[in-house]
C-alpha cells in the first residue's frame, strides 16, 4: 500500500533497490538533481505500474509480438541448474540505453568494460548506431585501443528502455552436457523492449528462451550448483495472486531450483538481496551489517535477522554456510548505498566504492579478500548511479561457459501451422521463421488473464492517483479505489520525489497526469493551450471553456508558428495579383484584409466597363447588323428611267460596250443620272464596313 501524508504527517525517504519498491521509491530526487539525466531508474514508477482491468498500448505492444513475450512451457530437461555466478563465464551482457544518462553514470558502466576486459569478454546491447559509437568514444577517452575494444566488445543492436540488464535479462540455465539455455520473467509493464531482451538475445546467441509466468527481476536472485536457491520475501510482494507453494514451484519447474532460502528484505523498501548480500561460492555468503550510524534500527535487526537464517540454513547437499558480514555505508540521507552490488567475471569482483566513507571501504575489502581469496578486487566510483538504484550488479548479466545450441530445435511452417520436435512450437506461422522456442501456454504474458483485459474497477484512476473536487486522493491498487481525506482539493496535489498525487501538497503534476480526477475535469479534457474542432478554437481558462469561430473573422482554425493551436489566416494570395470573375462584371484583388490577412478581395466594375485581363475595361459601342449596305446610283426617277435603245445598239446615246465595262474609271457617264454624288459616297461607305468588322472583332477578343 502507498504511504501518504495525512495532515503534518512526513515520510522520509528510503533507500533503493535494483527493483521493484513496495513503498515510495526514495533516492530518484538525488539522482535526478545530481545528473539532470534523462534514464529511468531501477524501480518501477508508479505509472509504470500495470493497472489490473485497464488495457493500453503497452498490453496491445505484446499482445502483437507474443513470440517475445508468449508464457512457454518450462524445459522438460532432467537435471538443469541456474548458472553459478562465480564459475567460468563467457561474457557480460550490459545495456546502454542513451547519451543522456549523465557522465556520472556513463563512467561506472565504461569503467567496468576498462577494467574487466582482460578477464572476460563483453556484450553491450545498444538502440543503434550513434549509441554504440557514443560508447565506443567513451571506451577510448578511458585508455582503450580501437583494436582491444574490437577483440573484446561486441555490441548487439535491440531496442531499449533501461540500463538495469540484471533485472530484464536472461536467466541462463545448464544442463549436465554444459549446453546453455534461457529463461525470462516478467519484466515491469511499461518496460516492453527491456522485457523482450531475453528472446531477442537467445535468438541471437543461438539458443532457446523459455518465458516464465511470474514477475520477477534478476536482482532478487543467486543459486549454487547443488540447486540451493535464494531470494527475499519480495518475490512473493510482487506476485499476490499465487502463494509462496506456487511461487517456489515455477522457480523450481523454470530454474531447476531443489531447495529454498528465502531472506528478509531490509526495510528501505527495497526486495532485492543483492542490495545488501552476496553468495560468492556454494559454501560462502557475504552479507550487509551497519550500525545506527549508518542504517535504521529497523535495518539493523533485519540484517541479523538474516544472518541468523543463513547461519541455520541446511543445503541441498546437506552442508552449511560461512557467513561474512560486510559494512553498508551510509544510507541515511535517502540512498541505500551498498558494497555487495557486484559483478564477477573469471576471477575479478567489479564492485561499488564511493567517494566517501573510505574507512568502511577498506573494512570492505577485506572482506572480500576473506571472502574470495585468490581474485581480484576492483572498485567502480557509483556515487550517482547508485542513487537510482543498483550498481555494478544491477546493470549485467552474466553469461556463462557453455555450448550456446538450442534445446529444441527450429519447426517448419507447414500450411500456415509450426511443425516441431516433441516440446517445440506448434501454432500459427507465415513462413518457417515463425517456427522456434518451445511451446507457448497461451498466446501473452498473463495466461490467467484469458489474454484478455478484465473489467477495469477503477474507472480510469491510476496508480498515481487524483484529487477528487470534494479533497479526497484517490489511487487505484489492485483494481480497486482507495481514498484518502486530505481536507480540501487545495490540500491534495503532485508529490515530486514519489512522482504520484499526495496529501500535502497542491501542485499539479506533468503533462499526462492530471490532478482532477476522471469525470471531474472542469474543462472536460479541453486543455489549457487550446484544441480546434472544425474552425471553432477552444480552451481552458479559470477551469472555464472559451471557445470562438474563427470563420467570423474570416480566419481558419488551425496551428500558429508556435505550433500551438489558433485562429490563423487561410492560405494567402501573391500580393498586388488580380483576376477576372468568371462573369467579367469584376475582378478579384490580393491585398491585406480588415482581419490582417493577405486575401483575394473583390471588386466590381464600374457601369460600362468589362473585367479583361484582371482589369475594368471600358465596353465598345454596339453596331447593328443590318446585312450588306444598298447602293442608289440613280436619281429619285431611277427606280423608273427607261433608257431606251438606239438603232446602233446604244442605250440614250451610250455603246454598250461601255455598259459592259463595269463602269470602272474610265466608263463614261450616264446621261440623266446622279452617279456622281453617289461616287462620292463610296469613301465613306467603305470607312463605316470597315470599322464595324473590326469592332467584332475586338468584341470576339
Amino acid at each position: 500500500m502507498r504511504n501518504t501524508h495525512i495532515s503534518l504527517l512526513v515520510v522520509l525517504g528510503l533507500g533503493l533497490g535494483c527493483g521493484w519498491q513496495p513503498d515510495a521509491p526514495p533516492g530518484a530526487a538525488a539522482g535526478k538533481a545530481q545528473e539532470g539525466s534523462t534514464m529511468l531508474p531501477a524501480w518501477p514508477m508508479p505509472h509504470e505500474l500495470k493497472v489490473q482491468g485497464k488495457a493500453d498500448q503497452y498490453s496491445d505492444f505484446r499482445l502483437s509480438h507474443p513470440e517475445w513475450y508468449a508464457i512457454t512451457e518450462p524445459p522438460s530437461k532432467p537435471e538443469f541448474l541456474a548458472f553459478r555466478e562465480w564459475e567460468p563465464m563467457m561474457g557480460v551482457m550490459l545495456a546502454f540505453s542513451s547519451t543522456g544518462l549523465g557522465q556520472s553514470v556513463t563512467d561506472s558502466i565504461v569503467m567496468m568494460v576498462v577494467e574487466g576486459l582482460e578477464y572476460v569478454d563483453w556484450y553491450v546491447v545498444v538502440p543503434n548506431n550513434s549509441i554504440q559509437n557514443y560508447f565506443v568514444n567513451q571506451l577510448k577517452s578511458k585508455g582503450l585501443s580501437q583494436a582491444a575494444i574490437d577483440e573484446g566488445v561486441t555490441f548487439l543492436q535491440f531496442d531499449l528502455n533501461s540500463i538495469w540488464g540484471i533485472d530484464f535479462g536472461p536467466y541462463s540455465i545448464l544442463d549436465p552436457a554444459g549446453n546453455v539455455a534461457f529463461v525470462d520473467f516478467r519484466y515491469y509493464h511499461q518496460r516492453t523492449f527491456d522485457d523482450a531482451i531475453p528472446t531477442q538475445l537467445g535468438n541471437a546467441l543461438g539458443v532457446t528462451t523459455y518465458r516464465a509466468p511470474m514477475n520477477w527481476e534478476g536482482g532478487h536472485f543467486q543459486t549454487d550448483e547443488v540447486g540451493t536457491c535464494y531470494f527475499s520475501q519480495g518475490t512473493y510482494w510482487e506476485n499476490p495472486d499465487k502463494s509462496e507453494a506456487e511461487v517456489k514451484k515455477v522457480v523450481q519447474d523454470y530454474l531447476g531450483c531443489k531447495n529454498f532460502i528465502v531472506l528478509k528484505p531490509i526495510q528501505d523498501g527495497t526486495s532485492h538481496m543483492d542490495m545488501f548480500s552476496k553468495l560468492t561460492d556454494k559454501n560462502t555468503f557475504v552479507l550487509g551489517k551497519c550500525t545506527t550510524a549508518e542504517c535504521t534500527s529497523a535495518t539493523v535487526n533485519t540484517l541479523d535477522d538474516d544472518a541468523d537464517i543463513l547461519n541455520a540454513a541446511v543445503l541441498s547437499d546437506g552442508t552449511g554456510l560461512t557467513v561474512h558480514r560486510i559494512p553498508m555505508p551510509n544510507q541515511k540521507d535517502g540512498v541505500w548505498r551498498t558494497f555487495t552490488n557486484s559483478t564477477l567475471a573469471n576471477g575479478v569482483n567489479l564492485w561499488p566504492i564511493y567517494s566517501q566513507w573510505k574507512d568502511l571501504e577498506a573494512e570492505a575489502h577485506n572482506v572480500w579478500r576473506d571472502a574470495m581469496p585468490g581474485w581480484t578486487h576492483v572498485g567502480i566510483l557509483s556515487d550517482v548511479v547508485i542513487t537510482w538504484g543498483g550498481a555494478q550488479h544491477c546493470v549485467s548479466r552474466n553469461l556463462p561457459v557453455g555450448n550456446y545450441v538450442k534445446w529444441i530445435d527450429d519447426g517448419k511452417c507447414n500450411s500456415g501451422e509450426c511443425e516441431a520436435p516433441l516440446g517445440g512450437y506448434t501454432g500459427s506461422c507465415q513462413d518457417d521463421g515463425d517456427c522456434f522456442g518451445p511451446e507457448w501456454q497461451c498466446v501473452c504474458n498473463d495466461c490467467e488473464s484469458g489474454c484478455t483485459e478484465p473489467p477495469d474497477n477503477c474507472g480510469g484512476i491510476t496508480y498515481d492517483g487524483c484529487c477528487a473536487q470534494d479533497g479526497n486522493l484517490k489511487y487505484c491498487e489492485n483494481n480497486a479505489i482507495t481514498n484518502v481525506n486530505c481536507g480540501s482539493f487545495d490540500q491534495c496535489g503532485w508529490d515530486p520525489d514519489n512522482n504520484w498525487y499526495d496529501c500535502g501538497f497542491s501542485d499539479e503534476g506533468p503533462a499526462g497526469f492530471p490532478k482532477s480526477c476522471p469525470g471531474e475535469e472542469p474543462c472536460e479534457n479541453i486543455p489549457e493551450e487550446g484544441i480546434c474542432e472544425g474552425d471553432v478554437l477552444k480552451w481552458c481558462q479559470d477551469d472555464q471553456i472559451n471557445e470562438t469561430d474563427c470563420t467570423a473573422d474570416g480566419l481558419l482554425c488551425g496551428v500558429d508558428g508556435n505550433q500551438k493551436p489558433a485562429c490563423v489566416c487561410p492560405p494567402a494570395c501573391t500580393d498586388g495579383d488580380s483576376q477576372c470573375l468568371d462573369d467579367g462584371s469584376g475582378r478579384k484583388v490580393c491585398g491585406t484584409g480588415t482581419n490582417g490577412c493577405v486575401v483575394w478581395q473583390e471588386e466590381m466594375c464600374l457601369d460600362g466597363f468589362t473585367c479583361q485581363n484582371g482589369e475594368c475595361m471600358s465596353k465598345p459601342e454596339p453596331v447593328p447588323d443590318n446585312g450588306p449596305p444598298s447602293f442608289d446610283l440613280g436619281g429619285p426617277d431611277a427606280a423608273t428611267h427607261d433608257l431606251g435603245t438606239g438603232p446602233d445598239g446604244s442605250v440614250d446615246g451610250v455603246s454598250s460596250d461601255s455598259i459592259a465595262s463595269g463602269g470602272g474609271c474610265s466608263a463614261g457617264l450616264i446621261p440623266g443620272s446622279t452617279s456622281m454624288p453617289a461616287l462620292m459616297l463610296l469613301p465613306v461607305l467603305s470607312f463605316l464596313v470597315a470599322r464595324r468588322y473590326s469592332t467584332k472583332e475586338f468584341i470576339h477578343e
